[in-house]
């Protein structure tokens, strides 16, 4: 289960490198969230565990993303 959820981690990250600019912290940061959300899914045996996880995760972004730009007005300070 290790070397399949590696292998779905990278193509995972991958596919989110066009949004981060092709950088390798992002990718690697990207690895290990799908490594979480493998783990999830592994260890409740639910893609609903991973589902919502993942939305979480998503959300803490956008959070982070609206206070940091106060209120998305700032985005060039991202």
């Amino acid at each position: 289960m290790a070397v399949g959820s590696i292998l779905t981690s990278v193509p995972f990250a991958l596919m989110h490198a066009e949004q981060t600019g092709h950088a390798l912290g992002p990718f690697l940061m990207l690895v290990c969230v799908s490594l979480v959300l493998c783990w999830a899914r592994l260890s409740t045996r639910s893609l609903a565990a991973s589902v919502l996880v993942h939305a979480s995760y998503n959300f803490m972004l956008f959070a982070f993303m609206l206070l940091g730009t106060g209120g998305f007005r700032h985005l060039d300070k991202m």
